[in-house]
């Protein structure tokens, strides 16, 4: 059976930058003004959150701070940044809202100063329970790397302090399996585990990696998704 094809848009006006991706059973989309009780009913969920960060549901004001943040990095035109992820009706129109996909900058300290890593973004899912066991979280990761791979060729990377997106990290908890057979089937590979510091606390995170160099083709333009005046690619491929 061939792997179902992925349409997106992306386009970018006086109103920032829009994203819209279309696989097999989702709409994937940038977050907008009026997802803020969609992300509230996800990340307030405990179970949801039971693997993210130091484990727990969040309050609502951490929620609107985060929140705030992946809007304002949509109205600047950076789409590392957070997705909304809804059922496809058959009609083809948003659904029942699913989850949250993230593209985050990967920050690291040099002394007391923060540094993001160049070409390098971790990726994260969240899902609604009634969901899980789905396989779901492949269908966006495959969505992800199509898009990704697809930008890239026609001139427009994603880029990451200056430098075009080329390594996905992703993280899982020891004790959450489905994240990790997740990763594993995706096609990241393993790293390390080690203790990370959330908080006040030092949690356990399985680290894994994904070369994007080996999917992506050399791009035709020096431009970026954040550079482009407008960027509109309908493209319908097989990975």
């Amino acid at each position: 059976m061939s792997k179902p094809a992925t349409k997106f848009v992306f386009e970018k006006s006086d109103k920032g930058l829009f994203a819209f991706m279309e696989t097999e059973r989702l709409i994937i989309r940038s977050l907008s003004d009026g997802d803020f009780d969609c992300v509230v009913r996800l990340q307030s969920n405990e179970e949801v959150m039971r693997f993210v960060g130091v484990g727990g549901a969040r309050d609502e004001a951490r929620i609107k701070e985060g929140f705030d943040s992946y809007r304002a990095l949509w109205i600047s035109g950076n789409p590392v940044s957070a997705y909304m992820i809804f059922q496809k009706k058959p009609d083809g129109s948003e659904g029942e809202f699913c989850g949250m996909a993230a593209l985050e900058t990967i920050k690291t300290r040099d002394g007391d100063v923060k540094k993001i890593e160049p070409g390098k973004a971790e990726v994260m899912l969240y899902f609604m329970p009634k969901f899980w066991g789905k396989k779901l979280g492949k269908e966006v990761l495959r969505g992800f790397f199509d898009m990704l791979s697809n930008l890239h060729s026609s001139g427009f990377p994603f880029q990451v302090e200056g430098k075009p997106l080329t390594k996905l990290i992703a993280t899982a908890s020891p004790g959450n399996t489905d994240s990790i057979e997740l990763q594993r089937k995706s096609g990241f590979k393993e790293i390390e585990t080690k203790d990370v510091k959330k908080g006040d606390k030092f949690v356990p995170k399985t680290f894994f990696e994904f070369d994007l160099s080996a999917i992506l083709s050399p791009s035709t333009a020096p431009s970026s998704v954040g550079d482009a005046d407008k960027v509109a690619a309908v493209i319908r491929s097989k990975l």
